[in-house]
C-alpha cells in the first residue's frame, strides 16, 4: 500500500504534531518522504533516484518477520534465517542474448 502514495492523494493533510510514533512508523514516514522526493526530482529535472543504476545496495534489505524458539538467542535466529535468504542477481546481458 505504501507504494500507492506516489499515485494517490491521501486527502486533507492532518496534523500530527501531538502523535507519538513508534521506530517503525518513523522509519515508514521516512521512507515514504524519500520516494516522495526521488519521484518529484525525476519528474522534475530528470535525476535518476538512488539505487536504479546499482541494485547492489539493496541485495541486503530485508523486511518482514520470523518466528523463533525463545530459548535461542534472537541474532542468532535471524542469521540462521537470513542463510536460507533467496538472493536476487540481475541476468548477465548474454543471457538476454
Amino acid at each position: 500500500m505504501q507504494d500507492q502514495a506516489v499515485t494517490e492523494s491521501m486527502g486533507p493533510i492532518v496534523d500530527h504534531t501531538k502523535e507519538h510514533l513508534a521506530p517503525s512508523d518513523v522509519m515508514i514516514a521516512r521512507t515514504r518522504r524519500r520516494l516522495l522526493n526521488a519521484a518529484r526530482a525525476f519528474a522534475n529535472n530528470g535525476t535518476v533516484p538512488p539505487g536504479v543504476d546499482d541494485a547492489e545496495v539493496f541485495w541486503n534489505a530485508r523486511a518482514g518477520s520470523y518466528y523463533a524458539d525463545a530459548k535461542i538467542d534472537w541474532l542468532e535466529a535471524y542469521q540462521d534465517k537470513l542463510k536460507t535468504a533467496i538472493r536476487w542477481r540481475a541476468p548477465s546481458p548474454q543471457a538476454a542474448e
